[in-house]
């Protein structure tokens, strides 16, 4: 599980992630859509907005890890609507995405337009869910149906 605190190592060929395993920092929207993190207090941060902040070995059922090789990439859609599936998405989508959060200082955005390239040459898909369990057997489900 990762979210904008994961890093893909530059000029390397394998898509190694590097992340920051200890937390899960989510905006205080998050507990519209997760009732686990209702009763959490926001974490006032120095530079950004709010969060809500959970330690990960608060959450025993999470396994983490430091780094690892990302085999897919999974774009998260929770709603209260709709059929919950694990759908393909467009890797031209998912490049478009990505692409607009890149550095503009032209070196370092070639480096990283050349990582989202080498991320994106796994399986994108769109998980769509409103069950937080659901969504949990579903990614387990397609980590061991890709292994």
């Amino acid at each position: 599980m990762s979210d904008d605190a994961s890093y893909l190592v530059h000029e390397r060929n394998d898509r190694q992630v590097l992340g920051h395993c200890q937390s899960v920092r989510l905006r205080p929207s998050a507990a519209e859509l997760f009732a686990e993190v209702r009763a959490r207090p926001l974490t006032p941060r120095m530079q950004g907005k709010p969060s809500i902040e959970i330690a990960t070995a608060d959450l025993p059922w999470m396994r983490t890890a430091m780094e690892c090789q990302a085999e897919h990439v999974v774009f998260l859609n929770r709603s209260t609507e709709g059929a919950q599936e694990l759908a393909p998405y467009s890797p031209e989508a998912a490049r478009q995405y990505m692409l607009r959060y890149l550095n503009t200082w032209e070196p370092l955005r070639a480096e990283q337009v050349r990582s989202v390239e080498r991320i994106l040459s796994v399986p994108v898909f769109e998980l769509r869910y409103r069950d937080l369990d659901w969504a949990i057997d579903r990614l387990e489900r397609l980590v061991q149906e890709r292994s």
